[in-house]
């Protein structure tokens, strides 16, 4: 029962006893009044109606666009929201399946690497020249070259149980952005962590 109801006493007409609280009228009665009401003045109620419509068009035009636009701007936030955390679910995946690979596998990739290094010895030379080309050209002049062995003798002498490596947080030859060789862009890192990584940037 809504709260502007309230039964009362039977009504004279129908016997109803559903009564309107202001007035105290029988509702039942009183949806029938309304309804021969409307069937007697049914034409009049349209033009009404329909000119009502016609004075409003625009105005429910425009708050019809507002509200689509308004739930087309707040799906596409949802659906950018929702890539967004897909691509954190992903990434936090991969290290944690790279990371947890090169634990597993530590000796058997150790030894294929060198196995691999060993066969294709003008292969790692060219890659070793052209990683130290790149890191003399992304070496400002201004740079701190003893920041820079601190942060690699840090790396060497860590105590953890894996080999630590020294990460360029903005990879030298990124795919879309490359950093340069000073100590703000350096950082020591579990190697499995700095293999999964790549040459990959995240921006956060």
């Amino acid at each position: 029962m809504t709260p502007n109801k309230h039964h009362g006493a039977p009504c004279a007409t129908c016997g109803g006893t559903l009564r309107y609280v202001t007035g105290n009228n029988c509702v039942t009665c009183a949806i029938a009044r309304a309804k021969l009401h409307y069937r007697a003045n049914a034409e009049k109620a349209r033009s009404r109606a329909r000119a009502l419509h016609q004075s409003n068009a625009e105005k429910t035009r425009n708050e019809r666009e507002a509200l689509n636009a308004e739930r087309k701007a707040a799906r596409k936030a949802a659906a950018t929201r929702e890539r967004e955390r897909l691509a954190e679910v992903r990434k936090a995946a991969r290290v944690e399946y790279h990371s947890a690979r090169y634990l597993r596998e530590r000796e058997r990739i150790c030894a294929m690497t060198s196995a691999y290094a060993k066969a294709n010895r003008h292969v790692i030379n060219a890659s070793t020249q052209r990683y130290r080309a790149a890191t003399l050209k992304r070496t400002p002049a201004w740079a701190d070259l003893n920041a820079i062995r601190d942060v690699y003798l840090d790396a060497a002498t860590h105590p953890a149980s894996e080999p630590m490596h020294v990460d360029h947080v903005i990879p030298l030859q990124g795919r879309n952005v490359s950093g340069l060789h000073v100590v703000e862009n350096l950082r020591v890192i579990p190697g499995s962590e700095n293999c999964a990584k790549c040459n990959r940037f995240d921006p956060d």
